[in-house]
């Protein structure tokens, strides 16, 4: 017969046993609640020129420009857009850019000059450039949108014929555009996009 004090004993711990299956048991359907909720997916957004208003033919022949590798400060080498709130760099949780804005600033103006009817190619990394005459160096400074609702790109840019440590050509630019939203990614994205083809538009003016 079993006596009292082991009886006592297995009763606990059939109620520890218990609780334990219990919060073992609430542990696992809040870890699967938390798998289940998922963050929103991220975005990319890429510095397209606007639509031509005529089709633009494909070049051929020798390359006239070739847009080098864009410097970027070290807060612009993520891929997140970026936004300076009350003095501080704010990275957007799901806004990315396509590819690092060193290549994609490239290959923009690149686009917007062949828009304009300059044969031009931009930075990519995994292709070598190609035989051209001259070589389009951008040094970018401000790549943002401002808790104000300013959009600055400000970037300095040289031009000069290949192989070549003289520019012929260089100019300052600031680009300012206001009625930015804060976290509108979409819209800072589409904003940047029409300042770079300013810069771009003017890069061309040069060329020519």
């Amino acid at each position: 017969m079993m006596s009292f004090s082991r009886a006592l004993r297995c009763h606990w711990q059939f109620l520890f046993s218990w609780q334990f299956v219990s919060i073992y048991s609430g542990f696992v359907v809040l870890l699967l609640t938390s798998c289940a909720t998922t963050e929103a997916l991220p975005s990319y957004y890429v510095l397209a020129p606007p639509a031509p208003n005529r089709a633009v033919l494909p070049h051929s022949g020798i390359v006239q420009v070739f847009i080098q590798r864009v410097y970027v400060p070290s807060y612009l080498t993520r891929t997140s857009l970026a936004s300076i709130n009350q003095n501080q760099v704010v990275y957007s949780r799901t806004g990315r850019w396509a590819s690092p804005l060193d290549q994609e600033i490239a290959q923009a103006v690149a686009l917007n000059l062949q828009q304009r009817g300059i044969n031009a190619q931009g930075f990519q990394p995994t292709v070598p450039p190609p035989n051209h005459a001259d070589d389009v160096q951008i040094r970018v400074v401000q790549f943002e949108g401002f808790d104000n609702g300013e959009v600055v790109l400000a970037a300095s840019w040289t031009i000069s014929a290949k192989d070549s440590t003289s520019p012929f050509a260089s100019q300052a630019t600031r680009v300012v555009r206001t009625g930015w939203t804060p976290g509108d990614d979409a819209g800072l994205a589409r904003v940047l996009s029409e300042e770079v083809t300013e810069m771009s538009a003017r890069i061309a003016k040069t060329l020519r």
